[in-house]
């Protein structure tokens, strides 16, 4: 369990936009505890432009933590940036340690995945509730879910950017986090951003790409505790991801922004 939470919070880093007319580049860099103890850190920078958008995250482990779940993250997003959305064009992701490195790597066409490659092969057991062409008709990547917009007429930070539900799908695993509002936050990031936040409530929903008798699956199902947090990024009508909170058994696992750095040109 203490896996499933890790690895859901660093991939939330595993949706719709208003762009910006300037370029606009949003630095981040987070950390990840489990019960208040730190475990790892990760980083993550969106650039998004007139036409189009890119989004680079990487994540590691710390001590013990490293040596039971045994990973580095990265993954990259590209896609087209229009006036009210971020449309996926391609998505991979590296999960490597010292014994075996796992690729991804997704294309989109017209809102769906057209391409899949996994390197190795993802198991599937008896029990395995496959991924099927309709299940990633309208899917969105880890990272692209990461970002949201307000209209220009309607106020930035409001419960109106949790009247949605995110459709993700990481390469092997699809599955939709519904987004409700919780309540509004005030952050503050040791560099960049400190303001207001609105906070999401996730409800998990596994769709596709799973094993439906396992404990993981089963818990997050259950869960009405998990958290996002969304805070905007300076000069631009985007919100981006600031805070995740996932329970775990063995503690709250947090993953949260000390830096939060926009700006545009």
């Amino acid at each position: 369990m203490a896996r499933g939470g890790t690895i859901a919070a660093i991939t939330l880093l595993s949706c719709h936009c208003a762009v910006a007319q300037a370029q606009t580049k949003l630095t981040a860099h987070y950390t990840l505890s489990i019960a208040g103890i730190a475990i790892g850190e990760g980083d993550w920078t969106v650039e998004v432009g007139k036409d189009r958008y890119t989004a680079r995250s990487s994540g590691r482990l710390f001590g013990v933590w490293r040596v039971m779940l045994d990973r580095d993250i990265a993954a990259t997003t590209r896609g087209a940036a229009a006036p009210g959305r971020l449309t996926p064009t391609g998505y991979s992701a590296n999960f490597s340690s010292d014994s075996r490195v796992n690729d991804v790597r997704v294309i989109f066409r017209n809102g769906t995945v057209s391409e899949l490659e996994t390197k190795p092969p993802v198991p599937i057991g008896s029990d395995h509730v496959p991924v099927t062409a309709s299940t990633l008709r309208g899917a969105l990547d880890p990272l692209t879910a990461g970002l949201t917009a307000m209209p220009t007429a309607a106020d930035l930070v409001s419960p109106a950017v949790c009247q949605r539900t995110l459709p993700i799908f990481d390469g092997s695993h699809r599955f939709d986090m519904a987004l409700s509002f919780k309540r509004m936050e005030t952050v503050m990031a040791d560099r960049g951003y400190g303001g207001p936040a609105v906070v999401c409530a996730m409800t998990y929903r596994p769709v596709a790409g799973y094993n439906a008798e396992t404990f993981r699956a089963d818990y997050l199902r259950r869960s009405r505790d998990m958290e996002m947090w969304f805070a905007p990024v300076p000069g631009t009508r985007l919100l981006a991801v600031f805070c995740i909170r996932i329970p775990t058994v063995l503690g709250t696992a947090e993953l949260r922004a000390t830096e939060f750095d926009g700006r545009s040109r």
